[in-house]
């Protein structure tokens, strides 16, 4: 399964910390208690400009009972 998350405005080229904490927000309501495991990039953090250490920790935070880890292709 994929789950695309908009976490740009159009016009606006910089990652929205508000929308990117929403969309795990919903990310942990749809899928707490369903035995999956979710992989994700570094999303928000290259062409949206995003600190990956701020990032993580609000995706620690929104993710919190639920299996995830960080995806990085070599």
């Amino acid at each position: 399964m994929i789950i695309e998350l908009l976490i740009q405005v159009k016009k606006i080229k910089f990652l929205q910390i508000i929308m990117l904490r929403k969309c795990f927000q919903n990310i942990y309501i749809t899928y707490n208690n369903k035995n999956l495991r979710i992989g994700y990039p570094k999303i928000g953090a290259g062409l949206a400009g995003g600190d990956w250490t701020i990032i993580s920790k609000i995706i620690d935070e929104e993710l919190k009972d639920i299996d995830h880890t960080l995806v990085e292709l070599p």
